[in-house]
């Protein structure tokens, strides 16, 4: 499994850190227990350079690059990658973040949405309210407490 680029010239949403990427690769080729079952917990927050108009934030920007690299990568595990901030605000709006499956970019293509689009035009919230009429999209309210942003990636083996 590649985790570490897309086919991407001038974005900046194509890397995941080397580091990152070798903790994914690990968690797919172990078998630390029976169940097959794994989950990887991140913390912290990234950066985002802003490129459009668009509307969303730091996780669901994640999430929806997280998608485009899932979509690319040819596995039988399934993997679930949620980000969200734990004070219930991604960016300048209501949502707190958003989930996303190896399914996702095969969603978005029969729905007609093109993620690379989103992407290049910081527009992850829009795109996570259309996807799926908004399922993918959490909605927490806000919590009171910012601590940092969380990333929890399940893997399925």
């Amino acid at each position: 499994m590649e985790c570490v680029a897309i086919p991407s010239e001038d974005k900046q949403y194509e890397h995941i850190s080397p580091e990152t990427g070798g903790k994914i690769r690990s968690a797919l080729s172990s078998k630390h227990n029976d169940s097959g079952k794994r989950c990887l917990i991140f913390g912290g927050e990234t950066t985002v350079t802003l490129r459009g108009e668009g509307l969303g934030g730091r996780c669901q920007e994640m999430a929806l690059a997280a998608a485009l690299i899932l979509g690319q990568v040819d596995t039988s595990c399934k993997i679930t990658f949620l980000a969200t901030s734990t004070d219930g605000q991604d960016g300048p709006t209501d949502a707190s973040g958003a989930v996303i499956t190896q399914n996702t970019a095969c969603q978005a293509l029969q729905q007609g949405l093109d993620m690379g689009v989103f992407l290049e035009e910081s527009d992850s919230y829009r795109f996570f309210r259309l996807l799926n009429g908004g399922d993918n999209q959490l909605k927490s309210g806000l919590t009171g407490t910012n601590l940092m942003d969380i990333i929890f990636i399940f893997i399925d083996l």
